[in-house]
């Protein structure tokens, strides 16, 4: 793989941001070193702080794209929560163009004098923070801050989230561009609606009507999937389970605990106690497929967001695919664990022994900007809620449709197909390189590719060997064990593949026996369920707020 070489100027900025340089060199190919005096053309980029030494040399170098922070004049203090208005400029990723969002970890903003032919990027309120100045074929980008150094044991998501994300963005912005050609190909943005607990026991579930939803989904473009508890699996109306069987486009099921019980999945149970609790989700939700004909994807949405890490293995071992939750979650309930320094920026975070774990987002207003920022880092939009989000009609769900729709073109699809189009590719002639970030990955292949490389992150390069299958249809094209990466596997003509990574011990669901029977779950979930249902008409039965008026 090429890299691109980066210069970094002055030293002292470099010296004082060395996680920070390590951990982008880890994001994205290239390499950063301190510029030395009459190396600029060796060059592919360069960052530099206006009004070092070496500015003029590096500028002057023909055709080298330059990230520029800005030389503080005066400070100005914005409000807290600034208003970043972007603008619909083509030098600007299609994820942020002509969007405003808001950022709150910006204090002090140094002022940004642009010159008349500069293009504003971007402005914090009135006053610039991010431009494009062009110059003997080359763009110069300056951005009012520099990047903030990573302390010991912070992550990407620390400077990067929905609450603060804007110093880093320029930085991540030139390098995604810079190596666009070397890169990984991520997959095209994916997106689908989440509501948390729903059931198919009637064609209503509280505030969401099946039937409204499914004519809402298909006006505004989008898909919605319903985490539905194992435990409600034993029962379906005939007509919502027929409304799933003829909107698949729209509308899809996942799974949601087993139970649904109090941090089901941040209990302190043993591996075994695991097990047996995803078993017989899986057995209950198998029951189910065969009675009514709908699908549920292989991917737990842990209740209240509670996933432990000891959850994660005994899901491998069953089949699960994936988790979903979201990162802030993931770290709260998890907060012994030391996450690696690119925790935030991959689609998928891998715990246990590789389980995938896919982020989702909030489902509510205010909260564009974060399908706006997975996106850009190629990560799935997934905003998940509850019947409640939709008290007040569909509109709620309209406005996030559209907003993720303005990113271009979006596959709007169900968790199974979004957890197995989790990988990267990229291409070097005839070969193939895919990076798995999912366990089970479905890969179209078109005729000029001759072999494929597969890279499994999760597996470490100390010599562990895990099985891995590919398939065509029902015929299996190679298997084997290998480790990180295999061996370039031959693979003649145009094909749809299935690639298949199962953990070294897989246990049958049907083999285990399920967890000692207790009455409460069930109690509990009953009653849960009927103040679901029951909410519309308390709602209508309220009575309406008296204003006062003044006399």
């Amino acid at each position: 793989m090429k890299r691109k070489k980066i210069a970094v100027a002055p030293a002292s900025e470099f010296q004082s941001r060395r996680r920070l340089f390590a951990l982008l060199g880890e994001l994205y190919p290239a390499d950063f070193e301190v510029w030395q005096p009459g190396a600029a053309t060796a060059f592919d980029g360069a960052i530099f702080w206006e009004g070092c030494a070496g500015e003029k040399e590096i500028t002057a170098a023909r055709n080298l794209d330059c990230l520029v922070v800005a030389r503080a004049q005066r400070a100005v203090i914005p409000v807290q929560k600034c208003t970043v208005k972007f603008a619909a400029t083509p030098a600007l990723d299609n994820a942020f163009r002509g969007q405003t969002m808001i950022e709150e970890g910006i204090e002090e903003l140094p002022e940004l004098r642009p010159r008349d032919s500069d293009e504003i990027v971007c402005r914090i309120d009135s006053l610039p923070y991010w431009l494009v100045r062009r110059a003997d074929g080359a763009a110069v980008s300056v951005a009012a801050l520099g990047p903030e150094e990573f302390l010991d044991g912070q992550t990407v998501y620390d400077h990067f989230n929905r609450r603060r994300w804007l110093r880093l963005l320029p930085y991540f912005h030139f390098l995604k561009r810079l190596t666009r050609d070397d890169a990984w190909e991520a997959p095209p943005v994916r997106a689908c609606l989440m509501f948390d607990d729903p059931n198919l026991h009637w064609p209503t579930y509280g505030f969401l009507d099946l039937r409204k939803l499914a004519r809402h989904a298909r006006e505004f473009n989008y898909h919605a999937s319903f985490a539905m508890v194992p435990l409600d699996a034993w029962f379906i109306n005939p007509q919502a389970g027929a409304l799933f069987r003829e909107n698949r486009r729209h509308l899809s099921l996942c799974m949601h605990g087993n139970d649904h019980a109090p941090a089901e999945l941040g209990a302190a149970l043993d591996a075994d106690g695991f097990t047996k609790l995803f078993a017989q989700g899986l057995k209950r939700i198998d029951g189910f497929e065969k009675r009514s004909g709908v699908s549920v994807a292989r991917v737990m949405v842990p209740p209240h967001g509670a996933f432990q890490e000891s959850a994660a293995d005994p899901m491998l071992k069953l089949g699960y695919e994936a988790a979903c939750v979201s990162r802030a979650s993931l770290t709260a309930w998890n907060k012994g664990k030391t996450w690696p320094a690119t925790f935030g920026h991959p689609a998928v975070e891998f715990v246990g022994g590789g389980l995938p774990v896919i982020p989702r987002q909030v489902l509510a207003a205010g909260h564009e900007g974060t399908y706006r920022l997975a996106a850009f880092l190629g990560q799935p939009i997934i905003p998940h809620g509850h019947h409640q989000d939709c008290a007040n009609g569909l509109d709620l769900l309209g406005a996030a449709a559209s907003s993720i729709n303005s990113l271009g073109k979006v596959v709007w699809t169900d968790m199974a197909a979004i957890s197995r189009s989790n990988y990267l590719t990229r291409r070097t002639n005839g070969t193939l390189a895919v990076k798995m970030l999912s366990r089970r990955i479905t890969l179209p292949v078109d005729g000029d590719v001759k072999e494929i490389v597969i890279e499994r992150p999760w597996i470490s390069d100390d010599g562990t060997n895990e099985p891995l299958v590919c398939r065509e249809g029902n015929q299996t094209r190679f298997s084997g064990r290998f480790g990180r990466h295999s061996a370039a596997l031959p693979l003649p003509g145009k094909n749809s593949l299935e690639i298949i990574s199962a953990p070294g011990e897989a246990v049958d669901f049907r083999e285990i026996k399920p967890p000692r029977f207790q009455l409460w779950p069930m109690t509990r979930r009953l009653l849960s369920e009927t103040r679901d249902r029951l909410a519309p008409l308390r709602s209508k039965m309220r009575p309406p707020t008296i204003i006062p008026v003044a006399k």
